[in-house]
């Protein structure tokens, strides 16, 4: 698969099927409380800036690489709003080999990091204009504008989202990692299924972006719990990869109790942690780059015990008195976690 454009090199090898995507949406905010909005070629509705992130790409540069491809924008520094969890919906940007005049539809379930910038890095005309970008197709047109008001004090995500009226599917979607019922139903698209597994049949030992969840369950002594993992040997968090569009706490909650036998109660949304530093490559060969998603857990029902399969031991272990090696995304999740 390439790594100059992952959407286009996966769909080469899985063809139409549903996958898993990430990517990040910017509320750009300019100095007087204006919000940016960007209408793409051929489309009637307003939205935000909005990209897929590429192979390893961290969540901050897919906004940054998007912001300059789609308005000529170079941004810095990004702050993490909100987390949206499970869009799902059809994707027609590739044509069918067939009919080069029919959309191919290619089903996606989206997770989305909806990343906040509140003042311009440049100079920026107040008034609508056009922003060019050569693509496969040739030169696309797309039209951008400065919506308001946004209150400069406090940016809320609902009260962008009614920001204009002519507002698209992207404006629309509102939602947060909200706390994990126990009780709640499984997705039913989970069921009986290996995400993983049934891509890994396709596209074998190549790289990979995997969305998932990592838990720092944490005890009264403010110990977290790490397990010994089968795969690899060392030690790490119980966690895992999202299945095909199954919503992250649901995912946290699966895993925790595949894992470890447990179920959070009231789980706190901690961070995201994804880019290049997140590559690994298992034993067996299997190549892959995270997204995860990381939980703080201090409440759980039942005691832990590992599962056998991928795990064979469960232990608190003090933060200043860690095991060694910890994998790159365990390594920084349980580094935000001791200075908290």
């Amino acid at each position: 698969m390439s790594t100059i454009d992952y959407v286009t090199g996966l769909r080469r090898v899985i063809g139409t099927r549903p996958v898993n995507l990430v990517g990040a949406a910017g509320i750009i905010v300019n100095g007087d409380g204006e919000l940016l909005l960007l209408r793409r070629a051929g489309a009637e509705n307003w939205g935000l800036v909005t990209g897929i992130s590429e192979l390893g790409e961290s969540l901050s540069e897919t906004l940054r690489r998007e912001a300059l491809e789609e308005t000529g924008l170079r941004i810095g520094a990004v702050e993490l709003l909100e987390m949206l969890i499970r869009i799902p919906f059809v994707s027609c940007r590739n044509r069918n080999s067939a009919d080069p005049s029919t959309p191919r539809p290619e089903p996606v379930f989206l997770l989305l990091a909806l990343l906040g910038l509140r003042v311009f890095p440049t100079p920026f005309n107040r008034s609508p204009y056009q922003s060019c970008r050569a693509g496969p197709g040739g030169e696309r047109r797309s039209f951008l504008q400065l919506h308001r008001p946004v209150p400069r004090d406090r940016l809320e995500w609902n009260t962008c989202a009614r920001q204009p009226r002519n507002r698209g599917r992207t404006v629309l979607l509102t939602g947060s990692l909200a706390p994990v019922d126990p009780s709640g139903p499984q997705s039913p698209g989970v069921a009986g299924m290996n995400y993983v597994r049934d891509l890994r049949a396709l596209i074998g030992h190549a790289p990979v972006n995997w969305v998932g969840v990592c838990a720092l369950v944490v005890n009264a002594e403010n110990e977290v719990l790490l397990q010994r993992r089968t795969d690899t040997g060392g030690w790490g968090t119980p966690g895992g990869i999202a299945e095909l569009g199954e919503p992250l706490p649901e995912t946290l909650r699966r895993e925790l109790w595949e894992e470890a036998s447990i179920t959070p109660i009231h789980p706190e949304f901690l961070t995201v942690i994804s880019g290049p530093q997140t590559y690994q490559k298992l034993p067996n060969g299997d190549e892959f780059y995270q997204v995860v998603a990381v939980y703080v857990v201090r409440e759980w029902h039942g005691v832990p015990v590992p599962d056998g399969e991928e795990g064979t031991e469960l232990r608190f272990f003090s933060l200043d008195h860690l095991p060694a090696p910890l994998g790159p995304v365990d390594g920084e999740a349980l580094g935000l976690l001791r200075v908290r």
